[in-house]
């Protein structure tokens, strides 16, 4: 019987001091071969992953007591795209991204977030100054918004979880499509769609 290799990993997750995003901490690690290629934490790793865009990336660097460490590599398997990261005292410091076009990015953050770089207030100004409020709203609400913040900053697909006052549900839907400038989430420098549902806190007419 000819039974196939799977590749295997065994290690942990945690949160470094100096780093707010969970880190693998990896003691073993076998490629597809059976390759003993990470023992005990130390080694080079050369694998693939989809966990990170959906498409499949190879990723090649050095672990050295169970981290990454140094400058490691990842390539698309299906593009051109790639990215070197930097590593330093078991955590990520710094990167760039070069997309399939071989326009580069540097970036000093896994992952950001459109709301975390100022997207919330800009969001909340935006609409106390556009946002109008039928005369038939008497009291305080709070409303939930889900939209998708595009690569572009643009805002689309706004829905409401809960039902509204239909003259409110499109003005407030109105409004947040005229914002086109929300800085876009990224993930490994690159920019991505993020979809959120969004707290607004809107004042009755008086």
């Amino acid at each position: 019987m000819v039974c196939e290799w799977k590749k295997q990993l065994e290690g942990s997750y945690h949160i470094p001091e100096n780093n707010k995003i969970q880190n693998l901490k990896i003691d073993n690690f076998w490629d597809a071969n059976g390759n003993h290629q990470v023992s005990n934490g130390n080694g080079s790793y050369e694998g693939t992953t989809t966990e990170v865009f959906g498409y499949e990336i190879l990723e090649k660097g050095t672990i050295k007591d169970g981290y990454r460490d140094g400058s490691w590599i990842l390539t698309s398997i299906n593009n051109k795209e790639k990215w070197t990261l930097n590593y330093a005292n078991n955590a990520f410091t710094d990167g760039i991204y070069v997309d399939d076009k071989g326009n580069s990015e540097n970036f000093t953050e896994l992952y950001t977030s459109p709301i975390d770089n100022g997207g919330k207030e800009k969001i909340m100004k935006h609409l106390v100054k556009n946002l109008i409020i039928p005369e038939n709203l008497t009291s305080n609400i709070k409303v939930i918004a889900k939209l998708t913040i595009g690569l572009q900053g643009g805002i689309s697909n706004v829905t409401f979880p809960d039902k509204l006052d239909a003259t409110l549900e499109k003005n407030i839907k109105s409004a947040l499509l005229r914002l086109k400038d929300v800085k876009p989430a990224t993930k490994l420098g690159k920019k991505i769609s993020y979809t959120i549902s969004f707290p607004i806190n809107i004042q009755a007419s008086k």
